[in-house]
């Protein structure tokens, strides 16, 4: 049965609430301690979410030359993106912003997010392990000049996937954002 979980906690022989356990066998009775505990469960589950975090750090920035049009700098960044979340993360795409040293904003290029992919393939990362990944995101702009990244807006549904994630939780509640990088900040 789902009580043989307090197996170690309680004493060989108890009654509590109608649910009687004897020489380690639970017997049927009290309902309502049944649905008091399943409760406990549920909600105990939901409010662990303040623990959980999924962090994506920048780890790297460098120049790019342009391909196309006036082949000046482009700024790509690298990152890391540890999972502290409830199960294995298959999928994350954070957006990002920047602003430079001057604080106006820096423009992307087509899309700029922190994310698990892989060209055209997503990586799982497991609970509690690290990934190192290039993500998509490409500013319009020396990496000298950039002074800080942010979360533009917020992480979308489709855009996360995380196993035994709670139906009522949001992504962009649990993403932090930092970096290792000396002259970047984050907000």
């Amino acid at each position: 049965m789902a009580l043989d979980a307090f197996r170690g906690i309680l004493p060989r022989s108890v009654a509590v609430g109608g649910i009687f356990r004897n020489n380690g066998r639970w017997k049927k009775g009290g309902i309502e301690m049944r649905f008091l505990i399943a409760t406990m469960f549920v909600v105990s589950g939901t409010l662990s979410s303040a623990a959980q975090s999924i962090e994506v750090k920048v780890v790297s920035a460098t120049d790019e030359q342009a391909m196309f049009g006036d082949k000046k700098e482009q700024c790509e960044l690298g990152f890391e993106i540890t999972n502290n979340a409830w199960g294995t993360l298959n999928r994350i795409a954070v957006p990002l912003g920047a602003t430079d040293d001057r604080g106006r904003g820096v423009d992307k290029l087509l899309i700029a997010r922190a994310s698990n992919s892989d060209v055209f393939t997503w990586i799982p990362i497991a609970k509690g392990q690290t990934a190192k990944v290039k993500g998509d995101a490409v500013f319009k702009e020396e990496c000298k000049y950039i002074a800080k990244i942010y979360v533009d807006g917020s992480v979308d549904d489709e855009d996360c996937a995380i196993r035994m994630m709670p139906e009522e939780a949001k992504c962009s509640d649990i993403v932090k954002l930092t970096t290792s990088l000396p002259n970047l900040k984050t907000e």
